[in-house]
């Protein structure tokens, strides 16, 4: 069975079988020193661990939050907290998350300055528009940007590398929102923040995976936490975790094969749809995530 979407995947079985073991054996708080508290805090290091080798970082880079929703806007506002005598304009492409959307024109209108959000716009195959974002980030006050990895509507990849380099350029950081291709593409490079979800690739509901590099300077509002490498007031669910690094486990080892069986069929049925009157097939054609296919019935 292969599904064309980006939406929500269905728990693999073998992230189900680790879920319902991790039950049992992942209860104590990670946190403490008796057996059981060692004993859980060894699980949640080995998923932390499984999940870091997979997106080519190191484990303590690495935080879990209740969904990728949860960790875009915690990424927004640590970075936004972190450049605050810096300014506090944020940008993002025009097709993000409704997570970074949201969060942005709450930004602005919270301060009444509509100018403290900006939205850069995209071109007809949904990819964004280097020049506008360049253009954006450049604007003094800026702190932030953000982009997707690809677009979950319409399947389109974005240039993440150049977009990275012209916001290095700038001193600006980049969060990257993986939700839609993390499991089916290879994990991103180019950020400076990352946001994914475990249903992305297989794993359980509730949970979000979220990267800081050392090198980014991300703050969290507010006092410290003991939670997360200070970064979150919310304990993770230790179970959730390893289910969703052994469903990374198996999505990794399968995803060559599968990322080449779900892009022909997704290229037959866009030449099929093409074909047909009153039909327009969205996305770009060939720079495109390999499980997306999306067309309007005009």
């Amino acid at each position: 069975r292969v599904l064309l979407d980006a939406a929500s995947s269905p728990m693999l079985p073998a992230a189900r079988t680790t879920l319902m073991a991790a039950l049992d054996a992942g209860w104590a708080d990670p946190r403490r020193l008796y057996a059981e508290g060692r004993r859980a805090r060894a699980l949640l290091d080995q998923a932390r661990e499984e999940l870091a080798q997979g997106l080519g970082v190191r484990p303590a880079e690495v935080s879990f939050l209740p969904s990728g929703p949860a960790a875009l806007r915690t990424g927004l506002q640590g970075l936004l907290f972190a450049g605050r005598r810096r300014g506090a304009r944020m940008v993002a492409t025009a097709v993000e998350h409704s997570a970074i959307l949201t969060t942005g024109r709450y930004h602005a209108a919270a301060a009444q300055d509509p100018s403290l959000f900006a939205e850069v716009p995209v071109d007809p195959l949904g990819r964004v528009d280097l020049s506008a974002l360049e253009r954006a980030v450049a604007v003094p006050g800026t702190v932030l940007a953000a982009a997707q990895s690809a677009n979950g509507e319409v399947g389109t990849r974005q240039p993440l590398e150049r977009a990275h380099a012209l916001c290095r350029t700038h001193g600006i950081p980049l969060l990257v929102d993986a939700m839609a291709s993390l499991g089916r593409d290879p994990a991103p490079e180019h950020f400076d923040v990352l946001a994914g979800d475990a249903r992305s690739w297989g794993g359980p509901s509730g949970l979000g995976v979220w990267v800081v590099p050392e090198r980014t300077r991300w703050r969290r509002p507010g006092p410290d936490s003991e939670l997360e490498h200070a970064r979150t007031d919310v304990e993770p669910v230790i179970a959730l975790a390893l289910a969703a690094a052994e469903a990374w486990r198996q999505t990794e080892a399968n995803r060559p094969e599968q990322s080449i069986s779900s892009s022909a069929m997704v290229r037959r049925l866009r030449t099929a749809a093409s074909d047909l009157p009153d039909v327009d097939v969205v996305g770009d054609p060939d720079n495109r995530l390999p499980h997306v296919l999306t067309f309007s019935l005009l």
